[in-house]
């Protein structure tokens, strides 16, 4: 049984899946992105970790040794600890009846083996509202003060302007909210 975890108490995405390489690929896709997490390399572990440290989104395949993915989630509805965590799968299973089976068990989100990086990624950041970053770079000074004051009406937060070589500068900001565009 592998049970790695950054953090005891604290844990944005729960890993479990028995296939060490895809574990630490989606690892490496998600601290790549600065999330925190956690992995199990079966059902029952994974559901010892998220008692001991809930996580705010668990990504489960639902074949795995001891307990399959389908029990994880119904153990992880079933404890007032992990109730409200965000809980997907990623699988090689495409059947009806498996997706039926994934809803029953209180399965947010279906996705299929071989998957989409940026898909998985944008669901993750939709379910626990990750801040949407705008930026824009090679600016001239007076462009990237028109920009700073532009996002400030709007309402974004987290201002800031970085000159790089050449005088050139990039400015970033974090939207107000999901729906926010620059203009």
């Amino acid at each position: 049984m592998v049970v790695k975890t950054v953090a005891p108490d604290y844990v944005d995405i729960l890993i479990a899946e028995d296939d060490e390489l895809m574990r630490r690929s989606l690892r490496r896709i998600f601290e790549g992105e600065g999330y925190r997490c956690a992995e199990a390399e079966d059902g029952r572990a994974a559901v010892e970790l998220a008692l001991r440290a809930p996580p705010r989104c668990a990504i489960l395949d639902l074949t795995m040794p001891v307990l399959d993915g389908f029990g994880v989630a119904r153990a992880l509805r079933l404890n007032v600890r992990t109730r409200g965590v965000h809980i997907n799968c990623l699988t090689g299973r495409s059947d009806a009846s498996s997706r039926a089976e994934a809803t029953g068990a209180g399965i947010e989100t279906f996705l299929t083996k071989p998957f989409d990086p940026s898909q998985l990624l944008q669901i993750v950041h939709k379910q626990l509202k990750r801040p949407q970053v705008l930026q824009a770079s090679g600016l001239s000074l007076p462009d990237a003060r028109e920009q700073l004051d532009r996002w400030e009406y709007a309402g974004h937060a987290g201002l800031e302007a970085v000159c790089e070589d050449g005088g050139y500068f990039t400015v970033r900001c974090t939207a107000a909210s999901a729906g926010c565009r620059s203009k």
